[in-house]
């Protein structure tokens, strides 16, 4: 089980809504974590502005101001050990560049609290966690896994394992029958394609045994951009879990685009996770 023991909020703008203030409240008891109030505003109010919204915790909390580059002063406080989860609190779509910046570099994993829908409900929440089979990135999935399947372990609620396919180079329209050596036509191409990576998955979900836990599967038809947030509405998901690398193997290429477009769709909050070997670009800093 993925615990927590550091948990930083990133009060961007220094507000912080009750609703949103409950659920990383929550996140905070339930692993046991410290909670420490961050923010990068240069104004003399500040500090007094994070005293008064800490009061609202009912969790032991600190504060920290500084004048910098918010983004990186977060990654230089996780490549050194004080934060293993960031939080940020963002209804914009698509989310601001402070957000999208932490999505991409921060080195530990990143939840994206949306204000608008935050609530503590009562049966539990509905987490879809986003994974590939068909990559080579199987240790992410295996994070990604993990890190949903605590998160319903501890707040109750079903575990939903989505993955996005789509038909690459499709030549034809649907009820055409291909030419050439393919005897089949697309939508049975398509009804194959798609029996192949429902086997995919559940080799992928045998091999990694995540928790004994409500589970439901959903394999969606398309580009992850469209059909995770095709997902995300089905269910009505409260937290998507999904990485933000590219699987292709080449180091630290990013696609925080793909995990920004999926959250400028979705309403839902995003938990998003870096790979095991991940390089943070503020690692030389901190120990320069």
């Amino acid at each position: 089980m993925r615990r927590f023991q550091r948990v930083l909020l990133f009060l961007d703008g220094g507000e912080c809504d009750a609703a949103s203030a409950r659920v990383v409240e929550d996140l905070v008891r339930r692993n046991g974590a410290e909670l420490t109030l961050f923010c990068a505003v240069d104004e003399p109010e500040t500090e007094q502005l994070l005293a008064t919204i800490a009061t609202g915790f009912d969790v032991d909390t600190v504060t920290h101001v500084e004048t910098c580059d918010p983004v990186k002063a977060i990654g230089r406080r996780v490549v050194g050990g004080e934060a293993d989860l960031v939080v940020t609190l963002d209804d914009e779509s698509p989310p601001s560049w402070n957000t999208g910046q932490l999505l991409r570099t921060c080195p530990c994993p990143v939840w994206v609290v949306r204000p608008t829908v935050a609530t503590l409900a009562p049966t539990g929440w509905n987490v879809v966690a986003a994974v590939d089979p068909t990559s080579d990135a199987s240790a992410l999935d295996v994070l990604i896994l993990e890190l949903a399947s605590s998160m319903v372990e501890r707040a109750g609620g079903v575990l939903h394992v989505a993955h996005a396919w789509e038909m690459i180079g499709s030549v034809t329209r649907p009820g055409r029958r291909l030419s050439g050596r393919f005897d089949v036509t697309y939508d049975e191409l398509i009804v194959q394609a798609r029996a192949q990576r429902a086997d995919m998955l559940d080799e992928m979900l045998d091999r990694i045994r995540p928790f004994a836990i409500e589970r439901q599967v959903h394999l969606a038809h398309g580009a992850p951009e469209s059909a995770i947030p095709r997902v995300l509405d089905d269910v009505d998901a409260d937290v998507l879990v999904m990485g933000t690398l590219a699987r292709t193997g080449i180091r630290r290429f990013m696609i925080g685009n793909t995990a920004e477009r999926v959250l400028g769709s979705a309403r839902c909050s995003l938990m998003a996770v870096k790979p095991p070997g991940f390089v943070s670009p503020f690692a030389e800093q901190i120990h320069a």
